[in-house]
Formats: C-alpha cells, structure tokens, sequence
C-alpha cells in the first residue's frame, strides 16, 4: 500500500523502552551495546543524513562490519563516506581494527542514490528527501556482524531533524529510543521522519502508529481500519 509521489507507512511496534530526555540512556543493558546517531542536514535541494556509531570492541582488537549494499535485490549506494572517529581505530574493507576493549566510533552519511521519479522498486532504497527521510535497518544501518538472534541493547539519539519534521519509527516516536531484544528486530526496523500526520490506534493488543503524508482519495481513518485488518489476517496465517 505505497504510493510514491506521496508516502503512507504503517509502523507496528513491538516492546519499546523510551530514552531519557536530552538522550540519558538507561545504564542497565542486555548483550551487545550500540548506539546510533542522527542528525539531518536539510536544505531545499538535498538532504544528507549523517550517522554515527559506537559500540564497545573486543579483546581482539578487530571486527568485520556490514553496510548495506543490498537489499531486495536492489543495489544500494546510498552509504558514503564510511569512516573512523575513534583515535587508533582504522577501516580495513568490511573489517574494523581497533585498540582491544575500547569504544569503537564509525561515522558515514546516507543520501538519495537515484534520479528521476519515485517509483517501483526505488523505495527498497533510503529515502533521503528535503520533506522526509525513511529509512530501516536493511538499507542504511552500518553494524558489526551480528546473528538474527543475538541480545542487544541499542540506542538511538536523532540528535538534529528540522524543527517542522515529526518522529516515527519501529521503537517509538521520542527523539531518544533504546531497544532491548533479539538484533533481528533493528535489523529490520523501520525509522521515518518528515512532515507526516501522525495517528496512535490499536491491532489486536499491539500498539501501532500510522505515519501519512499527501492528499489521498480516502481518509486516514479508513487507512487505518484497512492496515489493521491486513496485519490481522496476516497474523492469524502466520499462527496456523
């Protein structure tokens, strides 16, 4: 239920833990820890959206990390400028060399990687536009490499969007989330944000949050009940 001059996204949330205000995190974690960073320079023309990532190394001084470069059978390019932060720390390839038990920093910047319209498959891409970013885990999170089950605990500070942008994605809608679950789930996260209207409703007992941009033929209401009844019926398969 896309549309690509205009843009309807459904995030079903799963557990969620909220940040503290100003991004104090919670001191109490599970498994590995990272944090991510955001922070969107917007202008008119372009928008780039510049991440970093922090996580403690291991006792062996190195890492194999992943950025996307696929997704859906879609070649991404929309991740550049992959690059250390933290002092003696340097990017060999897909293999981060570090100082042994001390935090590791990568930065990089994410931007629109086609031209022309918006149309079928570009939005398996990052979406990095002047209205709205959207983003997940598949197509714009550099990581260490991590099993689908392996605990985490991972913090997300959106340091900087504009000020007219609201908040949205799989882990809430404050600017300072932390996830505590299986990797998996941030894997394939869903963060947005832009000039949306925003709607709370329920799917079964699991909270959900609509995030809609655009004029459409039908009403958000009527969003609403049609991608409850879609996931409903989903789950009812999935559960058979």
């Amino acid at each position: 239920m896309f549309g690509y001059s205009v843009r309807l996204v459904a995030l079903v949330s799963t557990a969620f833990t909220v940040g503290l205000a100003q991004c104090r995190f919670p001191a109490d974690t599970t498994g590995r820890l990272l944090t991510y960073t955001f922070n969107a320079s917007v202008t008119p023309a372009e928008t780039v959206l510049h991440i970093t990532l922090e996580f403690k190394g291991g006792s062996k001084g190195t890492e194999e990390i992943e950025a996307p470069t696929e997704w859906a059978g879609e070649a991404l390019h929309g991740i550049i400028n992959l690059r250390a932060i933290s002092k003696g720390t340097v990017i060999d390839g897909s293999t981060v060399r570090y100082r042994p038990n001390r935090p590791v920093v990568l930065a990089y910047d994410v931007v629109k990687d086609w031209t022309g319209p918006f149309n079928h498959p570009l939005q398996f891409h990052g979406v990095v536009l002047p209205e709205y970013i959207e983003i997940n885990g598949d197509n714009a999170l550099v990581h260490p490499k991590l099993e689908d089950a392996v605990p985490v605990t991972v913090n997300f500070d959106w340091k900087k969007i504009p000020d007219n942008w609201v908040l949205a994605t799989s882990f809430g809608t404050s600017s300072c989330q932390t996830y505590r679950g299986r990797w998996q789930e941030v894997q394939h996260a869903l963060f947005t944000a832009g000039q949306f209207r925003m709607h709370h409703f329920q799917i079964g007992a699991k909270p959900a949050l609509l995030a809609i941009r655009g004029e459409w033929k039908f009403t958000d209401e009527e969003v609403m009940s049609a991608v409850a009844k879609t996931v409903s019926a989903v789950r009812e398969f999935l559960a058979r």
